[in-house]
């Protein structure tokens, strides 16, 4: 499965989900810890 992606709102690195997030679902950011909201799901923002 080919990952999803968005960027995050906090240190503008790409972050790759290997699920497909619901709306109101915290994701991580790898690069710098941030949690974040997802907002939308089509597409993919937090």
């Amino acid at each position: 499965m080919q990952g999803i992606t968005t960027i995050c709102p906090n240190c503008g690195e790409e972050i790759i989900l290997d699920f497909t997030p619901s709306r109101g679902e915290i994701v991580n950011c790898l690069q710098c810890g941030e949690s974040s909201e997802v907002i939308h799901t089509d597409p993919l923002s937090l």
